[in-house]
């Protein structure tokens, strides 16, 4: 598995014998829906949620006041990964992964993304599961 921050996006591959299985892209990019399996686009900044045998994501938005940030920061150690960009309007905008309930066939991994505007902060959080024993069998 390979866990990377791009810019303020994240992009998660599951191998599998060396060999890439899954791939996760939460970006603001544009990427042609022909590529992907699952394709949404966020334009309207609405929870979306996608199912399908052995993976599912869940994608939250939440607007904060600037004082509300404090409790959101803070990862866990030795199980994340964060990248902290410099400050803009007061605050600091953050890209972090965390993955929990690694097994050898199963995981998890939430993010969160903080976008500061000027009196706002745009939080988006996300949460995978993977399972390999499922992925992609029909039921």
């Amino acid at each position: 598995m390979q866990f990377c921050i791009i810019g303020e996006s994240h992009f998660v591959v599951i191998l599998r014998d060396d060999r890439p299985v899954l791939s996760e892209i939460l970006a603001c990019v544009d990427i042609p829906p022909r590529l992907c399996f699952h394709h949404h686009r966020f334009g309207d900044l609405m929870a979306h949620h996608f199912r399908q045998p052995g993976y599912e994501v869940s994608v939250e938005f939440e607007q904060l006041r600037q004082g509300d940030l404090a409790d959101v920061s803070g990862g866990t150690a030795g199980s994340s990964l964060e990248l902290q960009f410099p400050r803009i309007h007061g605050q600091t905008p953050i890209t972090r992964i965390e993955w929990t309930n690694v097994t050898d066939s199963k995981m998890e991994w939430r993010t969160l993304h903080i976008y500061p505007q000027r009196k706002r902060v745009w939080c988006v959080r996300s949460l995978s599961v993977f399972d390999g024993l499922n992925y992609n069998k029909t039921p």
